[in-house]
């Protein structure tokens, strides 16, 4: 057990934790929530030991703690390349066979490689490229020299990084931020199978319902765990809240029954030692901090009057960048009260067709027709980054409104959380989550026709997801919807769409359909299409080799635990067919033991079931660990042996 025993933590003047006492396990997922600077990022940092408590004492037993990394990564090295190096231990080993080779000392290139085995040398390409794959790169992408790639895709890279090297704690603060719903799926498997302790800090509520044994709730300097996920917690809240507005009552009534009987004898010299007494206990009730209950956002989206319809309209329509067509719609509108999620992969063209729709991109082929006098509003990923830095929040509203008075405008901001001196304060040192509020207070003092959000909730807590869900769902214009928070997407929309494969097309079907679809026609892991970096034949042939031997050392011992197996099996069905048949007791000898007999059988069968649960088990892995190597070595043989 992970135990934090009377811990205390600040930062500045902030107290984020106040003797906390709290026991976590050796394995599962536990999901960290809470607001926006309640310190779910500084326990994280605390675990992986970047931070030291003020006070208390922290047992951590478990010895390879991975983080996800916040900053951007730099090389000039392939992707692949640069996830496959990560591991020291791998990269450790490779140089020492080299070392080895170069001054031909066989025990020393021995050792070499017994080490690169025991690091997972063998099979860490395949895992590398199933990482990548599973992220959402393509081949090419894992191949782009990681400084060339995006952002986005470089933060993926970060988070490929912390799956890949080898951990027995995992600590990841919004890992689905830069992710597309296709990936998000896949690492909801990804850490349903992890074999060590992962805490993960979030607030995609579906994400962490899928993955989360555990839920800790950071607020106020204390931390409340919940068994399940964001769902569970919030049943649990709302039972809190309950039991708070009964205790509530109840001190209603007492401080009424109280504040009676001081007003009564208040001019009574004979009561006043009691009224002084009832005076400090009403004064110490007023005192007593009280359970805060959330309080929603009211985030305000006026009526779409005169809306026009259809508001867009495409015609053989082809978006893409240069010469490079991505994504070709022919038959779509979004027209009025149209409420369309957009689904797809990540480089499938869902971005690029939103922005040729709204006019920020020229289109290739066709045109893309919107209303006259139609009004969108339009979130792009980037507008939280390219808001002015040395602008106020009331002076990036007054440009957008010129027309409201300056109360006006501090009232608007006010409901979108930005209140007092925020409004005055520049956006540069502004939290992603204050930006992100404050570009939505942009758009809907517009009184937009149509909504077209892209990812809209990267940088949104719950609070201000769950009230953003609650005014698009209310809102009565037209709404085209981008992103992998599917709570968000199930309160919304009412129809999908699919970009894939060039085409945008109709999906008859919800999430959980497309959930099902998706893990059903991805390509299996690590697959060959992902391909490995060319190599020379030689190369080729002694990975084959080392593949080979790698394999025989991990099958060797599953063929005999599962010979092992099946002679158990057969000396079991052998004894229970004894028992079945007709006793064989010679004449005048004593009476046959039935009873024993039944119990002997009873408890046969139940060891046969064992043991054909474990020949099962054994051949699952077994039949595992031949394709996971058969396909690779395949290939290297291939190549190897081509002319």
């Amino acid at each position: 057990m992970i135990r934090l025993r009377g811990l205390s933590l600040a930062r500045g003047s902030k107290q984020l934790l106040k003797g906390l006492n709290l026991d976590l396990p050796l394995k599962g997922c536990v999901a960290v929530i809470g607001p926006n600077g309640a310190g779910k990022s500084s326990f994280l940092a605390l675990l992986r030991g970047d931070l030291l408590p003020d006070a208390g004492k922290l047992e951590l037993p478990l010895r390879h703690a991975v983080a996800l990394e916040q900053s951007l990564p730099q090389s000039r090295l392939e992707a692949w390349r640069w996830l496959h190096d990560a591991d020291t231990r791998i990269a450790d080993a490779l140089k020492a066979q080299a070392r080895a080779s170069a001054s031909n000392d066989a025990d020393a290139l021995a050792l070499a490689h017994e080490a690169w085995l025991d690091a997972g040398g063998a099979d860490a390409q395949a895992r590398v490229m199933s990482l990548l794959h599973g992220l959402g790169f393509s081949d090419a992408q894992s191949r782009q020299e990681v400084d060339s790639l995006s952002g986005g895709w470089r933060m993926r890279l970060n988070l490929a990084r912390a799956l890949f090297l080898p951990s027995d704690l995992l600590l990841l603060d919004e890992p689905t931020n830069h992710l597309d719903l296709d990936a998000v799926i896949w690492l909801e498997r990804w850490l349903r199978n992890y074999g060590g302790l992962a805490l993960v800090a979030s607030h995609d509520r579906d994400f962490l319902d899928a993955i989360a044994d555990l839920t800790l709730h950071i607020d106020q300097a204390s931390v409340t765990q919940v068994r399940g996920g964001y769902s569970a917690w919030e049943r649990a809240l709302a039972e809190q809240s309950l039991a708070s507005e009964r205790q509530e009552a109840r001190e209603h009534a007492r401080r009424q029954k109280l504040e009676a009987f001081i007003n009564r004898f208040r001019a009574q010299a004979t009561r006043a030692r009691q009224v002084q007494s009832r005076l400090k206990v009403l004064e110490a009730m007023h005192r007593s901090p009280r359970s805060r209950s959330q309080q929603s956002l009211e985030l305000p989206l006026d009526a779409a009057h005169d809306c026009p319809d259809p508001l867009l309209s495409v015609e053989a329509l082809c978006a893409g960048y240069g010469s490079t067509a991505l994504v070709r719609a022919r038959d779509f509108a979004l027209r009025r009260g149209d409420r369309i999620g957009l689904l797809g992969a990540n480089g499938a063209g869902k971005s690029t067709l939103v922005r040729t729709l709204v006019g920020e991109l020229a289109p290739l082929g066709g045109q893309a027709l919107a209303a006259r006098n139609a009004r969108l509003a339009y979130f792009a990923q980037s507008a939280v980054d390219e808001l002015g830095c040395n602008d106020s929040p009331l002076l990036h509203l007054r440009r957008l409104a010129p027309d409201w008075s300056e109360q006006a405008l501090r009232d608007w901001l006010g409901r979108f959380a930005i209140r007092g001196n925020d409004a005055l304060r520049e956006i540069g040192p502004m939290s992603g989550g204050e930006r992100a509020r404050l570009v939505l207070a942009g758009l809907f003092i517009r009184r937009p026709h149509a909504l077209i959000l892209d990812e809209p909730t990267n940088h949104l807590d719950a609070l201000t997801r769950d009230a953003l869900a609650e005014v698009l769902a209310e809102f009565q214009g037209a709404l085209l919807l981008v992103s992998h928070d599917r709570y968000l997407l199930k309160a919304t929309v009412d129809s999908l769409w699919m970009v894939g494969e060039g085409h945008l097309q109709l999906f008859d079907g919800d999430l959980d359909d497309y959930a099902r679809w998706l893990l059903a026609s991805r390509r299996p892991e690590g697959e060959r299409s992902l391909g490995s970096p060319p190599h020379s034949r030689q190369k080729l042939r002694q990975q084959a080799a080392l593949q080979r031997q790698a394999m025989a050392l991990e099958v060797r011992p599953l063929q005999t635990a599962l010979h092992a197996c099946e002679s158990r099996l057969e000396a079991l069905r052998q004894r229970i067919a004894t028992l079945d048949g007709p006793p064989t007791a010679a004449e005048g000898s004593a009476p046959v033991d039935w009873g024993g007999f039944a119990r002997e059988r009873g408890s046969l069968a139940k060891d046969l079931l064992v043991e054909e649960e474990r020949w099962l088990e054994l051949a699952e892995a077994l039949e595992e660990c031949r394709l996971r190597y058969s396909e690779a070595s395949l290939d290297a043989a291939q190549l190897a042996s081509g002319p």
